[in-house]
């Protein structure tokens, strides 16, 4: 998922990842719930990988909302 785009996507994109890692979360509890079959491993391993790479992506995306407040911040303070 690429984190470039147009600035006023930000908290649309914010709110994406978000919604994607509650929904991975969702997914990785009904998977460790249903854990009887030998298949569930694997499936346990990819929802952990998924959780792991939208983190990061919720975690790009608020810094970079941070970064963007920070500034408007400074130029209502210069006007």
């Amino acid at each position: 998922m690429a984190l470039v785009g147009k600035k006023g996507n930000k908290p649309k994109r914010l709110k994406t990842a978000s919604q994607r890692l509650d929904a991975a979360m969702e997914r990785l509890e009904k998977a460790l719930e249903a854990k009887n079959s030998g298949d569930d491993g694997a499936e346990v391993a990819a929802l952990k990988s998924e959780v792991e790479k939208l983190t990061g992506v919720n975690k790009a995306t608020g810094e970079r909302l941070d970064g963007a407040i920070k500034r408007l911040k400074t130029v209502l303070k210069e006007v």
